[in-house]
């Protein structure tokens, strides 16, 4: 896993400014002159692009204001619909986990610090064994 500084934004209230905090630090860092990335793991579908694949606003607003040259997929590689659950039991929990260790390689390539931001819902994807706790641990960043 690559170790860079990073500090995950987390909250036990869905829609409680998850996204205007990392939107702000990460504003602030860049103005420090860090090279600053944004990563959230498992979004939530909020709309869906002309292809049909789901949206997470919020990875898409951080994309467009901090510059991200990378694609949605890579800065949120799961996005869930409110039929999470259902989901989640569907998919090989090897497989989610890959798919994220890979999408966070590239997305921190190149990267002096990482923002992460948690989904809505704390314990989102823990059936598959990536939520919000085993993620921080796994990517040795710590909670806020």
């Amino acid at each position: 896993m690559v170790k860079i500084p990073s500090l995950y934004v987390y909250s036990t209230i869905g829609y409680s400014g998850k996204s205007a905090i990392c939107l702000g630090l990460a504003l602030k860092f860049k103005e420090e002159g860090y090279k600053v990335g944004y990563f959230k793991p498992i979004g939530w579908e909020m709309t869906r692009n002309q292809k049909g694949e789901r949206i997470d606003e919020d990875t898409q607003l951080m994309k467009e204001t901090l510059d991200i040259d990378l694609p949605l997929d890579i800065i949120s590689p799961i996005v869930l619909s409110s039929r999470f659950l259902e989901e989640t039991s569907k998919i090989d929990p090897k497989i989610v986990k890959k798919k994220i260790f890979q999408a966070y390689k590239k997305a921190s390539r190149n990267i002096d610090l990482m923002i992460l931001e948690s989904p809505h819902i704390l314990g989102m994807g823990a059936s598959a064994g990536v939520d919000t706790i085993d993620l921080a641990k796994k990517f040795k960043a710590p909670l806020y």
